[in-house]
C-alpha cells in the first residue's frame, strides 16, 4: 500500500513531463518563403500548439533581433523584417524563451537591391519531383555535391511538388521529410501544378472550391 502511494505521484510526474515535452517537438521545418531584400517568412510546425519565437543575427550565436507571436498554434509563421540586402543571416526557431532548432545550417542570404549588380545569383530549380523515391534523394545528393558550400539564393519549385494529390500528408512525406537540411537554408519559391490541384483541371469546379494543402 505504501509503495503504491509513493509510486503514483512519480508516475503522474513522468506522465506530465512527457506530455509537456511533446509540445516542444517540431515535426515540420524550419523552412522559409517570401524572401526579399529586406524580409523573409520563417515557418515550422509543432506537435502541439505553442507560441512562436525567431532569433536572428549576422553571425552564429549572436542573435541581435527577436520576433515573437504569443498566439498558440501548431503551424508557426513569423515575418522577419528590417533586414539588410545581400546579407547572410543565421536564425533560431522555437517558443518564447526556448530555442528548439538552431545551428550552422540555419541561415539564408537576402536578395540584392533592385538594379544593383552584385554578381551572380544561385537557384536550385526542380519540377515534378515530389514522389518520395530513391531517385528524388539521388538528385538532391548530386546537387549538394555540385553546389558545395556556395550560398543558394532560392529554391524554385516548378509544380507537381507532391504526388499524387498534393495532400498535406504527401507534402510531409515527399517534401518536408526529404529536404529537412535544404529547407532550413534555401528560401522557397513554389509554383503549383495539376497534382497540387488533386490531379484535376485547375479551372474545374472541384479545383476552385477545394481547400488544397498548398494554400
Amino acid at each position: 500500500m505504501y509503495k503504491f502511494t509513493f509510486l503514483l505521484p512519480i508516475f503522474l510526474l513522468l506522465f506530465w513531463a512527457n506530455s509537456f515535452a511533446q509540445s516542444d517537438t517540431i515535426i515540420r521545418g524550419a523552412y522559409m518563403n517570401i524572401a526579399t531584400d529586406s524580409s523573409i517568412t520563417i515557418l515550422w510546425r509543432t506537435q502541439d500548439a505553442t507560441n512562436s519565437e525567431v532569433k536572428i543575427g549576422t553571425s552564429l550565436g549572436n542573435f541581435t533581433h527577436i520576433f515573437q507571436d504569443t498566439s498558440h498554434v501548431r503551424d508557426h509563421s513569423l515575418r522577419i523584417s528590417g533586414l539588410l540586402p545581400s546579407t547572410n543571416y543565421f536564425y533560431t526557431v522555437g517558443k518564447i524563451d526556448t530555442v528548439l532548432q538552431q545551428g550552422s545550417d540555419y541561415h539564408f542570404v537576402t536578395a540584392p537591391l533592385p538594379n544593383v549588380n552584385l554578381g551572380k545569383l544561385r537557384f536550385w530549380v526542380t519540377g515534378d519531383f515530389g514522389t518520395g523515391t530513391v531517385q528524388q534523394d539521388s538528385v538532391t545528393a548530386a546537387f549538394e555535391v555540385y553546389n558545395d558550400t556556395n550560398a543558394v539564393n532560392g529554391w524554385l519549385w516548378l509544380g507537381d511538388n507532391a504526388y499524387d494529390l498534393g495532400t498535406d500528408a504527401e507534402f510531409q512525406a515527399h517534401n518536408f521529410d526529404h529536404y529537412v537540411y535544404q529547407m532550413r537554408k534555401y528560401p522557397l519559391f513554389p509554383a503549383i501544378g495539376n497534382h497540387e490541384y488533386a490531379n484535376v483541371g485547375y479551372l474545374s469546379t472541384s479545383a476552385l472550391t477545394t481547400n488544397f494543402a498548398y494554400i
